[in-house]
């Protein structure tokens, strides 16, 4: 069952959640997903710690919105991160 790996993944949301407040960022609010290759739990963690859940069911027919909120999770993650350097050491 999906939703018994919940309380480890918000266990990890909310240490980076801590983070992120301990480094005065901004947006300290996170994103989790939960999934057996059918079922995909999305999880929000905002920043009162408050969470919430979408579930998608991939064999439902609800592919594009587990693409869509895949790829609006990494588009988000990548806008937060910083810039990397593009030489590589040798």
């Amino acid at each position: 069952m999906v939703s018994s790996g919940l309380p480890q993944l918000l266990g990890y949301m909310g240490s980076v959640n801590l983070a992120r407040m301990e480094a005065g960022k901004r947006k300290v609010g996170c994103f989790g997903v939960i999934t057996d290759a059918d079922q995909f739990d999305f999880v929000t963690l905002n920043e009162n710690r408050q969470y919430s859940v979408i579930t998608y069911r991939w064999k439902a027919g609800q592919k594009q919105q587990i693409w869509d909120s895949l790829n609006w999770i990494v588009a988000a993650a990548a806008g937060q991160s910083p810039q990397g350097s593009n030489d590589m050491e040798e």
